[in-house]
């Protein structure tokens, strides 16, 4: 089971990442979908993902934008980011 994120007492020092979750056979970490855009000048995958990792909250590590290709394992939180952003760039497929 889970357990929520302790943030860190001690100021500028990166927490270690929480625990990863295994998916499948597979060590993966946790993530929420905020956004999507085209970037063209990414020729292999213009569709990005701005995620928030989860367990790294304050840190310089908690937001990134991710190729759609890198977050194979994350499709139930990019449908549900779809679901709730229709009109936002989605899927490969409607590339």
């Amino acid at each position: 089971m889970l357990e929520p994120s302790v943030p860190n007492a001690i100021p500028n020092c990166i927490p270690d990442p929480p625990p990863l979750v295994i998916i499948d056979g597979e060590e993966e970490f946790e993530l929420i979908v905020l956004d999507s855009k085209i970037d063209r000048k990414y020729k292999r995958c213009p569709l990005r993902y701005y995620v928030r990792w989860l367990g790294y909250e304050g840190t310089p590590l908690e937001y990134d934008w991710m190729a759609a290709t890198e977050l194979d394992n994350a499709q139930e939180a990019i449908s549900e980011f779809h679901l709730a952003n229709p009109k936002k760039p989605g899927p490969l497929e409607s590339l």
